[in-house]
């Protein structure tokens, strides 16, 4: 659900490489080395080629075809998805409302975003991006089907963040950014408040900070697994996804980190997560009619990072509400004129908005709650099991700290497939329980 408009008010500055060919030889020799992986590999090893690219290959490298803008993700998205419709991996049985609201969503964003440019190089364009947006979820829909998949792909993803976080210690260190060496990243660390912001092979450092705070979620739970080193994956890879988001220096992964610890302690509590719902509505409501300002003004003061534009976030959530009329029914163009600096949408719910409309945005609100609620229903299904039990909490809290980051941030370039990733996987082990594990318990 994530699209990545190159439009003059794209953040991060992405615009620079849509429209142009920038594909290093070595990207190029590995993107084709991934793709037969991604073919010829077993299936519960499949995602892993995306993984590495994704991690390791910056997102401008890409290929344009007669104007058609080809990224190595996209190109990867759809080898992925080759694979499961020639093997059969997805069939028409596997079909869940989930699926329904994805698809819809795509519909969506494609119409609307048609009907606001009008013309046939827009829609050829966000034809590309909604087909690799679903390209990427079948795949993994495709893919993942038991909890034994799911293991393989949390124990690949410590070595991955091991490696990963050598790379951003080094950056740290030299200010010298290796993943450079493709193209699409600055060679030399962005500084802010004296301290280095790393990337990797991320194009910005936000984003590669709240990639891996989602991904710390999915590699702690290897400490119930049922696989010998789980307890030593665990704490290298946690110990490594924090070693990357500290040295990103950004506040909102520091945050999402901080929400997704305090989630994953709540497991403890769990039974009471639906009273800590509505308090936490409850307490939200109550703080709005007490302040002078908006509940929504607190954004304004988050920094934990030093040098935050909290303000601006709450400047642009302000604006999105007061404009309402203007981008409710199809989006709007663009949102320059709502204010200073507001064309640079930090904001993935505001973005969801603007960009489609109001039907757009309560798509991609309802896929999150379902989600929500198919995590519910795996934990109370698990039973005794321990690792299902911490796999289907994990998957919970990752989902938890996509919504706290995109408070600050809206994806683009490869931590799209982070996004995809859960929500898919979700579906695709609460269908798992839904098949193997009978309904679920009734809570005490």
């Amino acid at each position: 659900m994530i699209a990545q408009e190159i439009l003059d008010d794209q953040p991060f500055g992405l615009s620079e490489f849509h429209n142009q060919t920038t594909l290093h030889p070595l990207a190029l020799g590995a993107v084709i080395i991934l793709c037969v992986l991604t073919f010829v590999l077993p299936r519960k090893y499949a995602l892993i080629p995306c993984l590495v690219l994704v991690c390791f290959i910056p997102s401008a490298q890409r290929i344009v075809i007669f104007g058609l803008d080809f990224t190595l993700l996209r190109i990867m998205a759809g080898v992925g998805l080759l694979r499961v419709i020639l093997r059969g991996d997805f069939h028409a049985g596997r079909w869940r409302t989930p699926d329904s609201v994805m698809l819809g969503w795509g519909v969506t964003s494609l119409v609307a975003y048609s009907l606001r440019r009008g013309s046939l190089s827009d829609l050829i364009y966000m034809f590309g991006v909604v087909t690799e947006s679903l390209a990427l979820y079948f795949m993994v829909r495709g893919i993942l089907r038991s909890w034994g998949d799911l293991r393989v792909f949390m124990a690949s993803l410590t070595v991955i963040c091991a490696i990963v976080a050598l790379g951003f210690l080094n950056e740290k260190a030299t200010g010298r950014n290796v993943f450079s060496v493709f193209g699409g990243v600055p060679a030399m660390t962005e500084m802010r408040e004296g301290r280095l912001r790393c990337s990797g092979a991320f194009a910005h450092p936000i984003l590669a900070g709240c990639f891996w705070a989602v991904q710390c979620a999915y590699m702690a739970p290897l400490w119930w697994s049922r696989l010998g080193t789980g307890r030593l994956s665990a704490v290298v890879g946690v110990t490594a996804g924090v070693v990357i988001i500290v040295t990103c220096a950004s506040s909102t992964p520091v945050l999402s980190l901080i929400a997704g610890a305090g989630a994953g302690a709540w497991f403890v509590f769990r039974r009471y997560t639906q009273p800590l719902k509505h308090l936490i509505i409850g307490g939200l409501i109550a703080l709005h009619l007490i302040m002078e300002a908006p509940v929504w003004h607190l954004m304004s003061r988050v920094d934990l990072a030093g040098g935050s534009t909290g303000y601006h976030r709450y400047l642009l959530v302000d604006a999105t509400i007061s404009n309402f009329s203007e981008w409710a029914l199809i989006g709007t163009k663009g949102t320059s004129h709502w204010g200073t600096g507001l064309f640079d949408l930090t904001n993935q719910f505001v973005l969801e908005g603007v960009k489609g409309g109001a039907l757009r945005l309560s798509l991609f609100v309802i896929m999150i709650s379902m989600c929500f609620s198919r995590v519910g229903t795996m934990w109370r299904s698990a039973g005794q099991d321990r690792e299902k039990l911490a796999m289907s909490w994990g998957l919970g809290v990752g989902l938890f700290i996509h919504c706290i980051s995109f408070m600050g941030v809206s994806y683009h370039g490869q931590v799209a497939f982070g996004w995809y990733f859960s929500i898919a996987a979700i579906v695709s082990m609460s269908e798992s329980f839904t098949s193997t594990c009978g309904p679920a318990p009734a809570l005490n």
